[in-house]
């Protein structure tokens, strides 16, 4: 194999080598996630699956960058060719779409979680109302992305008629981005309000609960790159930091979304410390840190069982 013999060359490889270095991080944290989960349930619930779906999503949009990067992201536009920027500008068109769309499937994935450790405790209007604003927000975002310029060349911002503020559309998909992670930060904090556990494990579930808000401090880091790179008309060279961050913010959302499967968060559930219907359904039953123990004792000649139910803290 010959070795690159420019920067370009050597750029355009560290920036493929990032993009699929990221996408490992949360395909490794799905896996491991999702596996312990199993581990525990012997079997994967609607939330598991939906991560499954998002993880395809996010692959698709990673090859789509990827291809991206070979067409000429982080190399001067003036440098490249008709064909090249052309090329560039579609890979972008679909890898935005893709992004939108694995951000959406991950919410919703946590939102059945959080619907499922709240054991129904949580108003089905608030999970539902914020379902449908994700769900809003996508539907939105996606149809003013794949119309952004006028046809046929809906692709092409840079040279196409009619496009719309580029800046403000993707203020208001990082805006709400960054809102619903807020909500859904708060209503995990609304599940363990109701949690009685000791303060040290409460502190752990509550780390990686919060988890979730590095997903906004992503978003705002790649918000304001963004804005900083938008007035340049050299969108492949300028855009290659931002493009990064977005790729980042879609794997840590992953990550953070996978994060309570892992062990922490599972040793409180096999000591009992939480209750989480439908979460672990075995021989065995979790419980807010109460064990119901079932005795039963045959009373001499009777032959007749009693059984007791008796509850220890």
């Amino acid at each position: 194999m010959i070795p690159p013999t420019n920067t370009a060359d050597y750029q355009e490889k560290f920036l493929q080598f990032l993009i699929w270095f990221i996408f490992t991080a949360a395909t490794l944290s799905a896996v491991v996630g999702l596996g312990m989960k199993y581990i525990i349930m012997r079997k994967l619930v609607q939330e598991d699956w939906l991560i499954i779906l998002a993880q395809n999503v996010y692959l698709a949009e990673c090859i789509s960058t990827a291809l991206g990067v070979s067409a000429g992201l982080g190399k001067p536009w003036a440098s490249l060719s008709e064909e090249l920027k052309d090329n560039y500008l579609k890979t972008e068109y679909a890898s935005t779409v893709l992004l939108v769309l694995s951000l959406a499937i991950i919410k919703w994935s946590v939102l059945v979680f959080i619907q499922r450790l709240s054991g129904g405790t949580l108003s089905r209007c608030i999970h539902q109302s914020l379902s449908g604003l994700i769900g809003v927000w996508f539907v939105s975002s996606t149809i003013i992305s794949l119309f952004q310029c006028e046809i046929p060349r809906p692709w092409d911002h840079v040279n196409g008629r009619r496009c719309i503020d580029r800046r403000a559309w993707w203020s208001y998909v990082s805006v709400i981005n960054m809102l619903s992670e807020l909500f859904i930060a708060a209503l995990y904090l609304l599940v363990l309000l109701k949690v009685q556990i000791s303060r040290k494990r409460k502190a752990i579930v509550l780390s990686l609960f919060l988890s979730r808000l590095l997903v906004v401090a992503a978003a705002i880091a790649q918000l304001v790159i963004f804005f900083r790179a938008f007035p340049s008309p050299d969108v492949t060279r300028r855009y290659k930091i931002p493009v990064i961050l977005n790729e980042t913010t879609l794997s840590i959302s992953v990550i953070t979304a996978c994060v309570p499967y892992l062990k922490p968060f599972m040793e409180s559930l096999e000591a009992g410390v939480v209750r989480v219907p439908s979460l672990v359904r075995s021989e065995e039953e979790l419980s807010l840190g109460r064990l119901t123990t079932e005795s039963c004792h045959t009373p001499g000649p009777s032959n007749s069982t009693t059984c007791v139910s008796a509850h220890s803290s």
